[in-house]
């Protein structure tokens, strides 16, 4: 449905109207329900999954309905992306006013179908109490600096610019400055990660891109796990191969090559998910739960087949520093929106 399942406005709220990409989604399951037995399926045993806008709208159905499931589904594969502040939808109207080529069309709250920014919503515990499946890939924001004006960034004042006004309006200029602090002007501290002096596109692109990619995906992920890790049963994963790809790295959307490649071990454990709502087994390597005490990531590396354990620790203060921001200065629209 694109632009017309998520039309912001006065209007839409005042008809009950909002959000509407979410509400087909939730009647496809439905459908499913109805008809899956057709198909061999069981409707007990049925798992949702979404990548990149998809992955934000499987979290969405997380809390949709009080996190009330309804029977429709039982477990949750979400793949680089998670929920992200997101305001209401009456304040879309003044965003298309003033951007009315650059916006995405995100979901809002609409009173309906999401009753509150979903920070909230998990803080309360108003999510699903289901297993649930949450990781990213290592450099997630080269391409949204690549391929959105962001790529344009290329001075110092032009970086602090875009995160003063597009992603923290309403933060005072010491917390700007503690940003640019946490995420400098050095190429081989930026992303992707771990590749040195290579791959600077400009002199900023590499600060850019680790801020986006922590700001949009990293922080977020890491605090809906932080959220559910100790009430339910939830996994991570970090995907970091690609890293020899010059200028993207472990890009978003490149895990996808590890689902949809039948010889590859992911596939292994999303089928042993869905089956047994635990990844585990068979002879591959264990993958443990996430827990805030063990925050331990399935992570998977170049050689294609290669595996093994590490902690969620990576860049921690600068990812905490933005996590806690985005609760208290939540921004109220996505410039650089998911695909």
């Amino acid at each position: 449905m694109s632009a017309f399942g998520f039309l912001p406005g006065r209007e839409i709220k005042d008809a009950g109207l909002g959000n509407l990409g979410l509400q087909d989604q939730r009647e496809a399951m439905r459908w499913v329900q109805r008809y899956i037995r057709q198909f061999g399926g069981d409707p007990t045993k049925v798992t949702i999954w979404g990548e990149s806008a998809g992955a934000q709208s499987v979290g969405l159905h997380l809390l949709a309905n009080n996190g009330d499931p309804g029977g429709l589904f039982r477990a949750a594969f979400i793949e680089s992306g998670s929920l992200f502040p997101t305001g209401d939808i009456s304040l879309g109207q003044e965003c298309f006013d003033a951007f009315p080529l650059s916006i995405a069309w995100p979901p809002r709250v609409d009173g309906i179908f999401l009753v509150d920014n979903p920070l909230n919503l998990i803080a309360a515990g108003k999510i699903a109490n289901i297993p649930v499946i949450n990781g990213c890939v290592d450099d997630e924001g080269t391409l949204f600096t690549i391929f959105t004006s962001a790529g344009n960034i290329s001075t110092d004042a032009e970086f602090r610019a875009s995160v003063q006004n597009d992603w923290f309006p309403e933060a005072p200029s010491n917390v700007i400055d503690q940003i640019l602090a946490y995420y400098p002007a050095n190429v081989t501290l930026g992303s992707p990660f771990g590749t040195g002096e290579a791959n600077a596109a400009n002199p900023e692109y590499k600060r850019v891109a680790a801020f986006i990619g922590d700001a949009f995906f990293q922080a977020p992920k890491r605090y809906f796990l932080d959220a559910l890790a100790d009430r339910q049963n939830v996994w991570s994963y970090a995907y970091q191969r690609f890293k020899e790809l010059p200028l993207f790295g472990s890009y978003h959307s490149s895990d996808n090559t590890a689902i949809y490649n039948s010889d590859n071990n992911l596939v292994n454990y999303m089928i042993r998910f869905v089956n047994d709502l635990d990844p585990s087994g068979g002879s591959d390597l264990a993958w443990p739960k996430y827990t805030r005490d063990s925050p331990l990531l399935l992570t998977l590396l170049d050689p294609g087949d290669t595996l093994e354990l590490s902690n969620d620790t990576f860049r921690q203060t600068e990812i905490a520093y933005l996590r806690d921001l985005m609760v208290q200065y939540p921004w109220q629209f996505n410039k650089y929106g998911g695909s």
